[in-house]
């Protein structure tokens, strides 16, 4: 009942949480690739169990679907490769000129990239830490746990994902986030920031070990409280926020803006002790990434959204005041 005439502008017909950004907009060419989007929606939620876009109200997802970036199947699912969400990316595309142009050609990428998903790191030896458990996974790099037998101890390895290894570019971040993480260790460390154990590069993979914080991160206890319909106690907010202020002040006052704040970004421990993580967007050089935008959508103040290079201190501390509201 829905079939028109491609070229036909939107309608707004059609169900909200599979509706491509054309269909919306009025006036907007309905192309083949539309329906490439709603195949993307539905291959996100079979690999991801959630829908990329998702509200009680019809027309909060329709604006969802025209002014949001989907968000990364990785944090509903870790375990999936970057290969993964780059094919459903794509076919989520805002615009459809950047989609699959069919069906075939999304079906080939999606075959390789599963294919490719087997090609794990676990069980692999890094230098001194065999790689146990894939703990999470991001846009450039996968973080497993692993161990060192000669110390008896579990470390966080952070390594840059096969698909883009061979970047230099991700190679230099990468790096800048392990000497940032030095700079904050020196000359003494802060108690609510991850320890650097070791930056290296074993058999072509480069990663960073770190602390291994056994707990869960701020995102997992938010979603825990909204899905029992309660909101964070007061007294436990504060404890929580008091010590990640601590810790991005330290860091401030060591010349380092984050970039990144987040809830998947700050673990807390069994003894409710705070860390925060992932200082992978510092910038040594603000100026090489003018016009540039790094970070998380929803959690970057507007200087930030216009460039990275523009973030300052109180960058950091926007995050913070979106994390508490």
């Amino acid at each position: 009942g829905l079939v028109l005439d491609a070229g036909l502008g939107g309608t707004g017909d059609g169900t909200p949480q599979y509706m491509a950004p054309e269909q919306v907009r009025q006036g907007v060419p309905i192309v083949p690739q539309t329906d490439i989007y709603a195949l993307g929606v539905v291959l996100f939620e079979m690999l991801s169990g959630h829908l990329p876009f998702d509200d009680p109200s019809g027309s909060a997802v329709a604006l969802q679907q025209v002014t949001l970036p989907p968000p990364s199947p990785c944090q509903f699912r870790p375990e999936l490769s970057t290969e993964v969400e780059h094919v459903l990316l794509r076919a989520l595309a805002k615009n459809p000129a950047e989609r699959y142009e069919n069906g075939r050609s999304l079906l080939t990428d999606l075959a390789e990239a599963l294919s490719a998903q087997s090609n794990d790191l676990l069980g692999q030896q890094l230098d001194e830490y065999q790689l146990e458990a894939l703990l999470g996974q991001g846009g450039m790099a996968r973080i497993y746990r692993g161990y060192d037998a000669r110390l008896q101890r579990h470390a966080a390895i952070k390594v840059i994902d096969m698909s883009h290894r061979s970047s230099e570019a991700y190679r230099a971040r990468f790096q800048q986030e392990a000497q940032a993480i030095a700079r904050l260790e020196h000359p003494e460390s802060h108690p609510n920031i991850v320890r650097l154990y070791r930056y290296g590069e074993a058999s072509g993979v480069f990663y960073i070990a770190m602390q291994y914080i056994e707990g869960e991160n701020l995102r997992q206890r938010l979603d825990r409280y909204q899905q029992q319909g309660k909101l964070m106690p007061p007294q436990e907010l504060l404890h929580i926020v008091r010590q990640v202020c601590d810790a991005l002040d330290f860091a401030h006052s060591k010349g380092i803006v984050h970039r990144d704040v987040k809830p998947a970004n700050i673990m807390i421990n069994a003894a409710e002790r705070v860390f925060l993580t992932d200082f992978g967007l510092v910038l040594p050089d603000p100026k090489q990434t003018r016009g540039e935008v790094f970070g998380s959508p929803r959690y970057i103040a507007p200087e930030q959204a216009i460039s990275s290079a523009s973030a300052v201190p109180q960058s950091d501390l926007y995050a913070v005041g979106v994390i508490l509201y």
